[in-house]
């Protein structure tokens, strides 16, 4: 660092002095821009503070001597939430889960039959090279990922993960294959319905690695975790042809995965009662979160607090 934390901390707890601050409304760090450090080793500080609207300020730093240490053209700060969890406008604490839905073109059973893309499949990154030959390369290029040994060790993991990332390097490097889409078909990757378990820990491992893929070249890769009825190739054409980055067909039907507002789950257990009667130590509480995470361990009963 070229400024101790610390003492930059120290320097932010200005803002809690600023005029354009309510009374007994905290402010938090949120955006910084047009950041410069004019001079490292600095010891002691001064702050000074130029409020810019109602929630940014503008930050001069210098030595003790007054000679220039750092600036902050823009920092744009946030209501400092009243209790953990809490949110402007939420009315408390709201938890989100991962909510498999059916895609609604697919519900109804009896609906026409899609017209299947053009693909193509390959099993080896060595079949890569020849799909790259051809005068012109399927829209849609699936790959089935099966485990060589069928068990769910951790060398079976690294191999299936090792070969993923492998067909995704060469795919990446392939200009021929800057139009088309690289589908990696797996099966008990993911746990798509209420009671559902993940079965196969190479294929998570593949989604995990694809999706990390997926955030980096939007549009590349799709993710296809498949059942066993006899309807899943099916329900993969819906999939493939609905856009989406990433699904799971079961019976037939293809989901895919929303966020949506989960209810706390009821404790299969009685929790033993917290021994409010201890000492709770909390680091860093001079600073703004520090006070937060105070009040909320007060509000739970905590008497002594270090």
């Amino acid at each position: 660092y070229g400024i101790h934390p610390a003492l930059l901390d120290a320097a932010l707890h200005t803002i809690a002095l600023g005029p354009m601050l309510k009374a007994g409304e905290g402010r938090l760090p949120f955006s910084w821009t047009e950041v410069s450090l004019h001079a490292t080793d600095a010891v002691d500080l001064r702050v000074r503070l130029a409020p810019e609207g109602n929630d940014t300020v503008a930050l001069t730093v210098a030595d003790s001597l007054g000679q220039p240490v750092a600036t902050v053209g823009s920092l744009v700060l946030r209501k400092r939430p009243e209790s953990l969890g809490a949110s402007p406008g939420s009315g408390g604490d709201v938890l989100y889960g991962l909510d498999w839905v059916e895609l609604e073109d697919t519900a109804d059973r009896d609906t026409a039959p899609r017209e299947e893309p053009a693909t193509a499949q390959v099993r080896e990154r060595e079949h890569l090279a020849e799909l790259a030959a051809r005068e012109q390369v399927p829209a849609t290029v699936t790959v089935p990922c099966t485990p060589e040994t069928g068990d769910t060790t951790a060398e079976t993991v690294r191999a299936v993960t090792h070969r993923a990332l492998a067909l995704v390097q060469d795919w990446l490097a392939e200009e021929s294959f800057a139009g088309s889409r690289l589908v990696f078909v797996t099966r008990g990757a993911v746990a798509a319905r209420p009671g559902e378990g993940v079965s196969d820990p190479a294929h998570a491992a593949v989604w995990g690695l694809v999706r990390a893929a997926q955030s980096e070249n939007p549009g590349r890769f799709v993710l296809a975790d498949l059942d066993d009825h006899e309807d899943s190739p099916a329900g993969l054409v819906a999939g493939l042809t609905s856009e989406e980055p990433q699904f799971a067909v079961r019976e037939g039907r293809a989901h895919v995965a929303r966020l949506a507002v989960a209810k706390p789950a009821e404790p299969a257990v009685e929790v033993p009662a917290w021994d409010t009667a201890g000492t709770v130590l909390v680091t860093g509480a001079t600073g703004t979160i520090g006070g937060v995470i105070a009040r909320h361990l007060v509000a739970r009963g905590a008497r002594h607090l270090l």
